[in-house]
């Protein structure tokens, strides 16, 4: 799986499609992806978040519900 690009990126692109410059333009600047740039601008209107969302499967196992009734069966 790819890093997350940095903040800073994140943050002088999303900077500049708030001061008016257009999610592709932007794109065409930083040199990202366009559906990049308008994932970040939606993720961080509805959010308000600039940082990169946690990558990877969240922890634990999908079982860890049934712990004790699999245990029970030993």
């Amino acid at each position: 799986m790819a890093r997350a690009y940095s903040h800073d990126l994140r943050v002088r692109v999303l900077d500049a499609v708030s001061a008016g410059l257009s999610r592709r333009a932007a794109a065409l600047r930083y040199r990202v992806g366009v559906a990049t740039v308008i994932r970040w601008a939606a993720h961080a209107t509805t959010t308000g978040e600039t940082r990169a969302q946690r990558q990877g499967r969240p922890p634990g196992s999908k079982l860890d519900a049934h712990e004790a009734f699999l245990l029970a069966l030993t």
